[in-house]
């Protein structure tokens, strides 16, 4: 059946449609709106869902041994900011702690014979999970600026294309394409560095992680002591990394919901997000305080760096000396995100000893 909100695919039919296989309707335009968020096919009896509505045609539904159907949604470049797939989304791994604002994980794409459709929430795709660092913060994806862009959609070795305008707010004040250039620009940049910053922090967790387990395996063999003290100091060195966001800590060790340390750059970098995701144009105030917190990450991510030549060196080292396999392997894309290793009392001795060892 057809839904009556969008005659857009009824004033498209034509002999094309029943012949091609597989038909991507160009969408209407859509609308940037400040109300709340949608994914999937809309619902009778309620008002056009917001964001881009897709429609399109399958002569037959998939056999379940063929590919998925794939929609993806394309800028100005060519770049891909968005896909969704007919295959049903793995299980999210709770990653983070409370109070975290998330959006739901996108359904899969309708594959049905006949007419489909799907919403897109003018939104780029979900940030990078990370477990145990953040809270009371906004973790959904910017929306994207107005503008042209491209839907495509593939199946069984072929794609499709068509073009969808974005636009903003017609109750909003005009604002220049200069303008929203420099804020998506913005949005970009400290969007990517949330990427960097959890990715990066999944890598040193993994990384102690598997030091805290090699350290067990050669309790009972020889140069344990060695390997001991270098993988302590390499799992303390990372712990102290990870207290990027300082915070004084409560009399008497308190930890409430409201005093839970932030940690990570990424919860200022969400907040600015946040703010930034606003009609232009960008304050001076945010463009400041972005600056300082992308200087602060590139801190931060050559301390990373450093802490992976030295100290993870250090601990192979040992291990090689001790007789053991010595390669410890980073965090691996789309695993789910290593909880936060603490800083044990006998691991920071080891790092105490360690830093006096290198002065």
């Amino acid at each position: 059946f057809w839904i009556l909100d969008d005659l857009a695919p009824l004033e498209q039919l034509d002999s094309k449609v029943a012949k091609a296989g597989m038909y991507l309707f160009k969408p209407r335009r859509a609308y940037r709106l400040d109300r709340h968020f949608e994914f999937g096919p809309p619902e009778l009896g309620q008002n056009p869902p917001e964001g881009a509505l897709i429609r399109y045609e399958l002569a037959a539904q998939p056999a379940a041994s063929d590919g998925p159907v794939v929609l993806e949604i394309l800028d100005s470049q060519g770049r891909v900011i968005r896909k969704f797939t007919s295959k049903p989304a793995e299980r999210e791994v709770n990653s983070l702690v409370k109070g975290v604002e998330t959006l739901p994980p996108a359904p899969p794409v309708p594959d049905h014979a006949g007419m489909n459709s799907y919403v897109w929430n003018l939104r780029v795709a979900p940030y990078t999970s990370t477990s145990d660092t953040i809270r009371y913060v906004s973790q959904v994806p910017y929306r994207v600026g107005p503008g042209t862009y491209t839907v495509r959609l593939s199946y069984d070795g072929r794609s499709v294309s068509q073009t969808l305008e974005v636009v903003n707010d017609p109750r909003h004040a005009t604002r220049s394409a200069s303008q929203w250039a420099q804020q998506q620009q913005l949005l970009a940049q400290l969007g990517s560095a949330v990427d960097d910053i959890h990715r990066t922090t999944n890598d040193m967790r993994a990384i102690a992680q598997q030091a805290q387990t090699l350290i067990q395996r050669a309790a009972a063999g020889r140069d344990a002591d060695r390997v001991r003290a270098a993988g302590e100091a390499l799992i303390a060195r990372i712990a102290q990394w990870e207290e990027q966001v300082p915070q004084a800590p409560l009399p008497k060790g308190v930890q409430d919901y409201v005093s839970f340390p932030s940690r990570l750059l990424s919860t200022p970098v969400l907040n600015l997000i946040s703010i930034v995701d606003q009609d232009p144009p960008v304050t001076l105030a945010a463009q400041k305080e972005a600056k300082a917190l992308l200087s602060r990450w590139s801190a931060s991510r050559a301390q990373a760096q450093s802490i992976k030549q030295h100290g993870l060196s250090t601990f192979e080292e040992a291990l090689r000396r001790a007789g053991m396999p010595s390669a410890v392997e980073g965090w691996r894309s789309g695993s789910p995100p290593p909880p936060r290793v603490g800083l044990t009392q006998s691991a920071g001795s080891a790092m105490a000893e360690s830093d006096t060892d290198e002065e």
